[in-house]
């Protein structure tokens, strides 16, 4: 299971250019796990299906990665074409 590749510590206050790269980083780095992912946190929600929509789970990522950008002003226009991008 890929792990946070940058920390959150409550000693560095980061900007919220920051935050939006360090969401997208993230979600780049879900991606590559998220198959395995979903059903082993199956306690954690209700999805039943046996199979994941990939397309489905990019576009619930970007979608809430740019509202929370959206909430802090910021217009990120982050596309689901981004997370394939390194």
């Amino acid at each position: 299971m890929p792990k946070c590749n940058k920390s959150l510590s409550t000693d560095k206050k980061w900007t919220k250019g920051q935050l939006c790269q360090f969401l997208e980083d993230e979600a780049k780095l879900y991606l590559k796990d998220v198959k395995e992912s979903i059903p082993r946190n199956k306690h954690m929600h209700e999805f039943k299906g046996k199979k994941i929509d990939i397309k489905l789970v990019e576009a619930v990522l970007v979608g809430y990665i740019n509202n929370i950008a959206s909430g802090q002003g910021m217009d990120l226009g982050l596309y689901t074409h981004y997370l394939h991008e390194d």
